[in-house]
């Protein structure tokens, strides 16, 4: 950008690495002997006497569309949310991975009422899934964000003015009316939106394992192709990376909120209380508070470092850190066919390469040794796999014992067994046996109630024996009809017999004369 001359966008993932950015351009324009024109539009700009940050970026085709060698620079949230349809032959330059995907699941039972008078639905053919379109008279942003009840919106309401859109699965507001169902939505911005651009170039070593790319291909396969271009790297000393972990188990922000999870981390704590040269650290938003608390040595960062050079003097970090699938990924996770272990690979275990590689490492002549301080052995093994499958360096894995969890384990979720000594197993079983033989006693009741009503009902006792016949009632009921004597026999039934006879002889008579 800096050497040739034309119209550039480059987005990257936080305000700070625009100011670092830019200083970068600077000093390669410099060398270059060139004078781009550099625009910056974010929420810190403090121009917004041109309007909003997103309108801003949309209009900045135009403001610059005469001049031969611009670089407009922007955040990753402003390239998706912005539309960027009038950038017809612009160059687009992302840095870093886009937080591209997010979907989340809640009740709405009230809220509802509110969403369907913000936004309508329409339906995905094919699909369970329906676009939001935003009403006219829906608030604006600005509003969302300063209410102090629809502020957890803010996420939801802004995808869904974004050229991406949100997906909700119903097609009718009432479905989620004064109901516990829950509604779940997504939201996925890919490069299909960047149809308008001469040339799109991804600067990411973990493009490919990201949400984004992966949701590209499971919906616009057919529309967006990429081609991996490999940048030469300088080659490269040979450091070592010294990677310390606490436990086997592996961690999570749930975890670390009960008695247990806790009692691991200030374990954690301690140890790193008593490292003197820390260099830099991080961890999750949640527990925060009690690294804050212990006054670490060493700088306090968030854990998303990606892209950023301002911490390539030191030679040891610490990230206690989870970033693992949640039950709000279950939209994605269904809609782009991704598994548990994708969303882990794209946010935790990328976050903690880049973590890593903001310090003494980013240096290609680097070759000391560094120090890396992990929460779980699992988070361990993957940064030394992606190490030395690299190249960039050779990885030891180190076992803090000392910290004293090394074999804690977690508890499974749902329910806990209850152990019980030999005195209630016994009260329990005798519980269990009455309770059995109530239970086959109402079914007993039920079924003679059943049989009564249908008239099947046996009295009480035992039924009477019928009384056996003797061999010869046998044989006289055997040579007798239905227990008649010869003679009565004769009596009731030889008049029949001599009547059929007369009338088989009158009809044989009456066929023999015809003939």
């Amino acid at each position: 950008m800096a050497e040739r001359k034309g119209k550039h966008l480059f987005a990257t993932s936080r305000i700070e690495l625009i100011k670092e950015r830019i200083q970068d351009l600077q000093r390669q324009a410099k060398a270059a002997g060139t004078n781009p024109t550099i625009h910056a539009i974010h929420g810190e700009t403090g121009d917004r006497s041109s309007g909003p940050v997103l309108a801003q970026i949309e209009d900045a085709a135009s403001l610059h569309q005469h001049e031969e060698h611009v670089v407009v620079f922007i955040t990753h949230e402003g390239m998706m949310g912005a539309d960027l349809d009038g950038f017809t032959g612009w160059h687009i330059y992302i840095d870093e991975n886009p937080a591209a995907v997010c979907s989340n699941v809640f009740r709405v039972p009230a809220t509802a009422t509110y969403l369907e008078a913000a936004y309508d639905l329409n339906p995905l053919k094919g699909t369970k899934w329906s676009r939001l379109i935003l009403k006219s008279e829906a608030p604006n942003p600005a509003d969302i964000i300063n209410d102090e009840f629809l502020s957890k919106l803010a996420t939801f309401d802004k995808r869904a003015r974004s050229t991406q859109g949100v997906y909700v699965d119903i097609d009718d507001w009432s479905k989620v009316k004064g109901s516990a169902r829950p509604l779940k939505w997504w939201s996925a911005w890919t490069p299909a939106e960047l149809a308008a651009f001469e040339s799109v170039t991804i600067a990411g070593a973990g493009y490919f394992h990201s949400l984004g790319y992966k949701a590209t291909q499971a919906w616009f396969s057919d529309k967006v192709t990429f081609e991996a271009e490999e940048v030469v790297a300088p080659e490269r000393a040979c450091p070592r990376v010294l990677i310390h972990y606490f436990t086997r188990h592996q961690g999570s922000t749930n975890f670390w909120k009960t008695d247990k999870g806790l009692s691991c981390l200030l374990h954690v704590l301690d140890y790193l209380k008593q490292v003197p040269d820390l260099g830099y650290w991080a961890t999750n938003t949640a527990i925060s508070p009690y690294f804050v608390g212990a006054r670490l040595s060493g700088e306090m960062v968030s854990p998303r470092q990606e892209g950023t050079n301002t911490l390539m003097h030191h030679t040891s970090c610490a990230l206690i850190y989870s970033a693992k699938a949640v039950p709000a990924d279950g939209p994605s996770l269904e809609v782009f066919g991704l598994k548990k272990e994708d969303v882990e690979r794209a946010r935790q275990i990328e976050d903690i390469i880049q973590f890593t590689l903001r310090g003494a490492l980013r240096k290609p002549d680097f070759s000391g040794e560094c120090r890396v301080y992990l929460y779980d052995q699992h988070q361990a093994e993957a940064l030394a796999s992606y190490l030395e499958q690299e190249g960039i360096a050779m990885a030891e894995l180190i076992a803090v014992e000392e910290a004293g969890i090394m074999d804690e384990v977690r508890e499974k979720p749902g329910r806990k067994r209850v152990e019980l000594d030999e005195s209630s197993k016994a009260e329990r079983k005798k519980r269990r046996l009455e309770a059995d033989k109530a239970r086959k006693a109402r079914d007993r009741a039920a079924d003679r109630e059943a049989k009564r009503k249908a008239g099947t009902l046996r009295p009480r006792g035992r039924p009477k024996a019928k009384k056996s016949l003797s061999r010869q009632a046998r044989a006289y009921r055997e040579s007798t009809r239905y227990g008649l004597s010869p003679q009565a026999k004769k009596n009731r039934y030889e008049w029949k017999e001599d009547l059929y006879a007369i009338r088989e002889r009158e009809a044989a008579e009456a066929r023999r004369k015809k003939t």
